[in-house]
């Protein structure tokens, strides 16, 4: 996103140090989150990481 945007992503929580957002430069509000969680967190029977990503539209 960086050439085309000018927008680095944001690692807000330190909890979670993996997770991260993209912010509009305007308002500060997120667009876009990424994370890494077990699958079986959102109800797959495998136990890999996977990412996933929240867009806000």
């Amino acid at each position: 996103m960086q050439p085309k945007y000018q927008i680095d992503p944001d690692y807000p929580w330190n909890r979670y140090k993996n997770y991260a957002v993209c912010r509009h430069n305007s308002n500060n509000k997120w667009f876009v989150l990424i994370m890494d969680v077990t699958a079986d967190k959102i109800g797959l029977s495998v136990d890999n990481k996977i990412d996933i990503l929240n867009i806000k539209s």
